[in-house]
């Protein structure tokens, strides 16, 4: 045991390693885990320095995975879903309960879908739905690792396999960009992303969500332009300074609460949408019915 150490170490990271194995690529992992090549490569060369171990060959042709690492990848899924299942039986001890549906959401956003929830308990008392809002990361994480059965999330924040995850379109959700009170857009009914060729954007750094700043940048790509790149930030709600201060403008959907002087504003002909997402591994009775339950509301 002295030879290693496991502090620092997150579930994920086993994941991460995982998701190499399986497409011997770090490029295509890091796209399910939902972060960078660099920071997927840097992720298991720290998993490999605190286990003293070598993993993976790193050659032209992509990566083969070392004797050591073949052991360790032999083992691990088992393993890792023992824990969660120890896990979720712990928690049905101390709830009494076994009919539970977790559901994680983007948590800057207007949880819309409260109503629905609040309408499936009502018809479907036996069942406890536990909900948490989580950052762009958080939220990715959770539905890979399996700590969430669901998760409610906009259409530009998702590179989801669809081979491995349903995804579900549940309602159209206007886009918007959202400008100080000194802004030149502040007063127009809506804007157009001509409008914003030469106005700072204000993204979110890679590793949050690589995804949502592909999605922004696409819709300058879609008329020949080059958006002009302010700051990176962690969230949204990190970037609400550099807004009040007029030192760029954030794309979000409508359903985005801001805080007081900052100034919503519609994109012309561009539209988002409310999306739910599973795991098809994910056999959960109360998960099923409930998905029947949303998509008819």
């Amino acid at each position: 045991m002295d030879r290693y150490s496991l502090y620092g170490i997150q579930i994920s990271d086993f994941l991460l390693f995982l998701s190499v194995v399986k497409y011997k690529s770090f490029a295509k992992a890091s796209d399910e885990m939902f972060i960078t090549p660099s920071s997927a490569s840097k992720r298991i060369f720290l998993l490999e320095k605190k286990l003293g171990l070598t993993l993976f060959i790193r050659n032209s042709r992509g990566v083969e995975l070392t004797s050591a690492g073949k052991d360790l990848a032999d083992r691990l899924p088992g393993i890792i879903s023992d824990l969660f299942n120890a896990i979720s039986s712990a928690q049905i001890s101390q709830d009494g309960k076994n009919q539970i549906l977790r559901i994680a959401y983007l948590q800057w956003g207007d949880p819309v879908f409260i109503d629905m929830i609040k309408q499936f308990i009502c018809q479907n008392p036996k069942y406890d739905i536990e909900i948490y809002g989580k950052s762009f990361k958080e939220l990715h994480e959770s539905l890979v690792t399996g700590s969430v059965d669901l998760i409610f999330t906009l259409s530009y924040d998702q590179s989801f396999d669809e081979k491995e995850y349903d995804v579900i379109q549940i309602q159209e959700v206007p886009l918007a960009v959202y400008v100080s009170e000194e802004s030149s857009l502040s007063g127009k009914p809506f804007a157009e992303i001509e409008d914003l060729k030469n106005v700072p954007i204000l993204l979110l750094n890679n590793d949050e969500s690589y995804s949502y700043n592909q999605y922004v940048k696409s819709l300058f790509e879609k008329k020949h332009l080059q958006p002009l790149i302010g700051q990176y930030a962690n969230s949204a709600l990190n970037h609400m300074a550099n807004v009040r201060l007029n030192k760029g403008v954030l794309f979000a959907s409508e359903y985005f609460v801001p805080p007081k002087n900052i100034f919503q504003i519609p994109i012309k002909n561009e539209s988002l949408y409310l999306v739910a997402i599973r795991k098809k591994t994910n056999n959960s009775l109360v998960l099923d019915e409930f998905l029947t339950y949303i998509t008819d509301f």
